[in-house]
């Protein structure tokens, strides 16, 4: 039956990684005779009141898996199904769908398949023949909505109940209609072997990709695109590939041993789900084809097919879980987009690697980061009010050593002019090796002090980060000066928190314990002179 495999894809298995693995794979065919023929060598093991069966499942569950290869077994079976009475029957069922991956259905019997149709695609997420009521689950991915089509066996054709669901639905309903009794024989069941590879491919790159349908190899290419994604209730930043090729193949109908063309559309398709600081939290692959095929003989009849295949492959990184966001967005770097999202717990996620974070505040909560995607790196800042930037890194024109008067005492500080627009960081060597100093702009109202988190030293080196003026100052609080000043200011109201400057001052108590002191040193002076003298 068919299996898949692909090519250029990174194995993100390392050895001490650790998964939770969701994997199913369903090839489902129904052979229905439309037409019989008066003779033939083949037709006459077939009625036109016959259905042929055909149906593959592999399923595999890990909490703990490592290593890239899954070992699976292949169950696989053809039926003969014969129509018996038309009665009047009321079907019942009841869909439930969890974290937008996982479906059980609880159904009356004659159910064939589950099919989930969602993002331009037709997936089959089970496929049997549920004899009695009872239910069944399936594994897929529903981002936003989706349709749950159950199709049930009705002699020779097809009931379709169309029911559209949410990530997190549970849905009832009944139809009461005229349903054909079927007769089931099982005339073909073994099992077999195969093997899947755990792929992910590598982030901001197109892929190549190989699907093997029924012994038939069709290459695609997948392209990705950058966007966000619903994870266990919460958006988080996500990237597509897709690829999709028209194929043409043959399949032997079972029984008669003749070949009947497959025509229709094969889709791929990857999702990775990225965490904190660029982490991988989990990801979807999908490989789908669905056809609709008619066989006709030249001694007369015709049978229909109807082919559905879907694997669907979970994966989730232990250890690595998706944080509700408060704020997420898509911005767009030199032909670069990047999906940036803050969580509640003030971490940062994104689709890039993020190689650095500083939380910073111009107006409202954000963060500093420096990211990388395919080894060029940018800074960018996000705020919490769903606003992102880019931040240019500039040297400043230059610097002065100088001297200035701030809450009423005298500073060393150092003048820094700079010249830009936008969000920009700048770093300015420390000439006095600090771990405090404090950082003023000059505005048209005066000098006003930075927030305490818009600025922060690494190796005696104080990294600024402002949406700019022209002049700055770096002032050495705990380093006062006689100096004469060059440049005087006083503080300045701001909706900035302002840092306490440490300060000293001379008070007239002072200079009494200055004069005090002098006049005791010349009152014992005098003393000794006297004795001396009388001494003589």
């Amino acid at each position: 039956m068919s299996e898949y495999n692909t090519l250029e894809l990174q194995a993100y298995s390392p050895a001490s990684t650790n998964y939770t693995v969701y994997y199913s794979k369903y090839d489902s065919v129904l052979f229905i005779p439309t037409q019989m023929p008066l003779h033939g060598t083949y037709m006459h093991m077939l009625s036109l009141n016959s259905t042929i069966y055909m149906v593959s499942s592999e399923r595999f569950y890990s909490s703990s898996f490592q290593g890239s290869n899954v070992h699976l077994r292949d169950n696989y079976a053809i039926y003969y199904i014969t129509e018996g009475t038309l009665k009047n029957e009321e079907i019942n069922y009841t869909i439930s769908i969890r974290d937008g991956m996982f479906i059980t259905v609880h159904s009356s019997p004659q159910l064939i398949r589950v099919l989930v149709n969602s993002q331009g695609m037709l997936k089959v997420v089970w496929a049997g023949y549920l004899v009695t009521t009872g239910s069944v689950t399936g594994y897929t991915y529903i981002n936003n909505s989706a349709e749950v089509i159950l199709q049930y066996l009705n002699g020779t054709s097809v009931l379709n109940i169309t029911v559209t669901v949410n990530p997190n639905s549970n849905v009832s309903g009944h139809l009461n209609t005229f349903l054909m009794n079927s007769q089931i024989t099982k005339i073909i069941s073994y099992l077999r072997t195969s093997i899947v590879t755990i792929n992910m491919p590598k982030r901001y790159s197109n892929i190549y990709s190989l699907v093997t349908l029924h012994n038939n190899s069709i290459g695609l290419i997948e392209r990705y695109n950058v966007t966000v994604s619903q994870l266990n209730g919460t958006l988080v930043p996500a990237i597509y590939w897709n690829g999709s090729s028209s194929v043409n193949f043959n399949n032997t109908i079972p029984i008669v041993k003749q070949p009947i063309s497959n025509r229709g559309e094969i889709y791929s398709h990857y999702i990775g789900f990225y965490g904190i600081n660029g982490s991988l939290i989990g990801f979807i692959s999908t490989k789908t084809f669905s056809s609709y095929s008619q066989k006709s003989f030249i001694i007369g009849g015709k049978i229909t097919s109807s082919m559905i295949y879907t694997s669907q492959m979970i994966v989730f990184i232990n250890g690595h879980k998706a944080i509700r966001t408060v704020s997420i967005n898509i911005m767009h770097l030199n032909n670069v987009y990047l999906a940036i999202a803050i969580t509640v717990n003030g971490s940062l996620e994104s689709t890039a690697n993020i190689n650095f974070t500083h939380t910073v505040y111009i107006s409202t909560p954000g963060i500093l980061a420096k990211v990388s995607v395919n080894s060029t790196t940018y800074y960018i800042v996000a705020f919490k009010n769903n606003y992102t930037a880019q931040v240019h890194t500039i040297k400043p024109l230059s610097t002065l050593n100088t001297t200035i008067n701030y809450n009423n005492s005298k500073y060393f500080a150092e003048e820094v002019n700079i010249n830009s627009s936008g969000y920009v960081l700048f770093n300015v060597t420390l000439v006095h090796n600090l771990a405090r100093v404090i950082v003023l702009e000059k505005t048209s109202s005066g000098l006003m002090q930075l927030n305490s988190s818009d600025y922060f030293i690494v190796n005696n080196t104080v990294n600024i980060f402002t949406d700019p003026y022209s002049t700055y100052y770096v002032i050495y609080p705990t380093i006062s000066t006689s100096v004469p000043t060059t440049t005087s200011a006083t503080s300045s109201s701001t909706t900035n928190t302002s840092v306490p400057l440490s300060s000293t001052s001379t008070t007239i108590s002072s200079k009494l314990s200055y004069y005090i002191i002098i006049g005791i040193v010349i009152a014992i002076i005098i003393v000794i002179s006297i004795i001396l003298l009388r001494r003589k």
